[in-house]
């Protein structure tokens, strides 16, 4: 019973998956539950616009709506997986199934390629609908693409977590290296700044420590 409910289920998830990448986005959300249903694209909204929680039965004409307004060119790789027109099936059981391909597009208002994006998506199902479906991406692939000029991060060394955002600064517009430290944005000064007060302070340890062992030698 349980190997029949798991190939029911991918059943399930593949016939949904050829009708939205063959563009029949009607046929696909027949295989979802409708008003329940909740489309999750994981990602920084920030730096990716179209990030974000897509629930009802319009989620995934919004969010497809949205995608092809913003991008062109979209298609998978098909070298990711041959036999499988670019989709490989990492794990399905009865409530879940997991699938991942590799995204080519173009952003359209910065010509940026997306170029061989891993997509992850978890798929949760009841009753033989999708009910939930999670997309896990890689971040910087997309947010390179979508951002117009550069994407700066200032790195926080006590918490570990970087906090990024989208530089309008164009690429041809970067600062010389003999420019004036006043044309420097400020996320490169932050960063700087942090890099120098973190430096010196394992230096002012170990300076300590030298000194600490000197006393020692003299006594």
């Amino acid at each position: 019973a349980d190997a029949q409910c798991s190939q029911n289920s991918l059943a399930t998830v593949e016939s949904y998956l050829s009708k939205l990448f063959t563009g029949n986005v009607t046929g696909a959300k027949l295989y979802t539950s409708g008003a329940s249903f909740v489309f999750d694209w994981h990602g920084p909204n920030n730096l990716i616009p179209i990030a974000g929680t897509y629930t009802g039965e319009n989620a995934l004409d919004t969010f497809f709506g949205k995608v092809f307004t913003l991008v062109s060119d979209f298609h998978l790789n098909t070298d990711f997986a041959p036999q499988t027109g670019g989709i490989k099936t990492l794990a399905y059981g009865c409530e879940y199934v997991v699938k991942q391909w590799q995204e080519i597009s173009v952003v359209k208002s910065t010509s940026n390629p997306v170029n061989k994006a891993t997509n992850t998506v978890v798929y949760t199902l009841a009753n033989n609908k999708i009910t939930r479906a999670d997309v896990f991406i890689n971040d910087f692939t997309y947010a390179d693409a979508f951002c117009p000029g550069q994407i700066a991060c200032a790195q926080n060394y006590f918490t570990n977590a970087p906090g990024c955002n989208c530089s309008l600064t164009c690429p041809s517009e970067k600062p010389k290296k003999d420019t004036d430290i006043r044309g420097l944005s400020a996320a490169t000064l932050a960063i700087v700044c942090v890099q120098m007060v973190f430096i010196l302070s394992i230096c002012a340890g170990t300076f300590r420590r030298q000194t600490s062992y000197a006393r020692k030698d003299t006594l």
